[in-house]
């Protein structure tokens, strides 16, 4: 069995990587944006905005919707490429998500 991505997967998952690595701040000073309002929650906020604006949101959901129009082997690679660096998540991203797995 070949485990590897397939071109257009790997794509993705260097574009993420790389879109991280100049979005984010040092982890040590990354946002907490648990606690409502103040600096944190705006600069939180304006990250997701980032990933909105790629369809990062809800890469499941079609393009003309707001998302990524990703195939499950394209949303595995975005899930776990954003998951294991610890990101800002607002209600809005929760929220988003939610309804992406209501359908």
């Amino acid at each position: 069995m070949d485990f590897q991505f397939a071109p257009a997967e790997e794509r993705l998952r260097v574009e993420v990587k790389a879109f991280l690595g100049s979005s984010l701040p040092a982890v040590d000073q990354r946002f907490h944006p648990d606690v409502p309002g103040g600096d944190d929650f705006e600069e939180a906020k304006a990250f997701n905005e980032k990933l909105a604006a790629r369809g990062w949101i809800a890469p499941a959901w079609p393009r003309e919707y707001g998302g990524l129009g990703a195939t499950i082997y394209e949303q595995m690679v975005s899930a776990k490429s954003l998951a294991i660096t610890a990101l800002p998540i607002t209600a809005r991203a929760r929220s988003a998500s939610v309804c992406s797995a209501q359908r």
